[in-house]
């Protein structure tokens, strides 16, 4: 499951619990897509928590939604457990120009404030 939050700076807070699934992401693309064609390049925090990962075609569409959304990213912060930094945010960089990082879920204000640098 996605939920998203945008902060009064701009900046896109998403949660992603339970496993993600293909329509999750079907549902969070256009909301994305109206903000980053608003405000240009989005900076993002994505909070994992009691993260699943993701089932099969949910995997396959994120991967297609970072490819296709490369130039509409700055900076994503990823906060969760050290578990997933290996498939999660190394699995994406390929696909994405943006400044990525994993953060542990303890250091919430090391990553709001590389985000918003």
């Amino acid at each position: 499951m996605l939920s998203m939050h945008i902060a009064d700076d701009g900046a896109m807070n998403l949660k992603a619990s339970g496993r993600v699934t293909k329509k999750d992401i079907n549902e969070f693309e256009p909301e994305f897509d109206r903000i980053a064609a608003k405000d240009g390049p989005v900076r993002m925090i994505i909070e994992l928590e009691d993260f699943k990962g993701w089932d099969f075609e949910g995997f396959w569409r994120d991967l297609k939604f970072d490819a296709r959304h490369q130039d509409d990213l700055e900076r994503v912060a990823v906060l969760g457990d050290k578990s997933w930094e290996e498939l999660g945010v190394k699995a994406s960089d390929p696909f994405l120009k943006a400044n990525m990082r994993f953060f542990d879920r303890d250091e919430r204000e090391a990553a709001e404030k590389w985000v918003r640098q």
